[in-house]
């Protein structure tokens, strides 16, 4: 007769600390196969990646996404809230990832 075996969940605080925390809200699972970007707090992934980069650009743009959802009113709100987030993700991305350049969306 075979055992079973069980499966143990760790923490989400625990699997959280071992991935790269891009934002307050969104963070990156390196896996040996892709790139993971989760929401803080939650085991759903959202998106899956092949290239660093491209989990980067995902969480710019959904960033951008929320963003205008939440408070463009007027094409001028939209563009001031696309530069504004445009300006503060490549600052950080360059802080601390300065070998990854990130393009703008214009």
């Amino acid at each position: 007769m075979s055992e079973k075996k069980k499966v143990v969940l760790r923490p989400l605080e625990e699997q959280e600390a071992e991935m790269i925390k891009v934002t307050d809200k969104y963070l990156i699972a390196v896996t040996a196969y892709d790139y993971q970007v989760r929401e803080k707090g939650s085991r759903t992934v959202l998106a899956y990646f092949g290239r660093f980069e491209n989990a980067l650009t995902f969480i710019r743009d959904e960033m951008i996404k929320n963003e205008l959802k939440d408070n463009a009113r007027t094409l001028e709100d939209a563009i001031k809230i696309i530069s504004y987030i445009n300006t503060r993700f490549e600052s950080v991305v360059k802080d601390v990832f300065p070998e990854y350049e990130v393009r703008k969306i214009k």
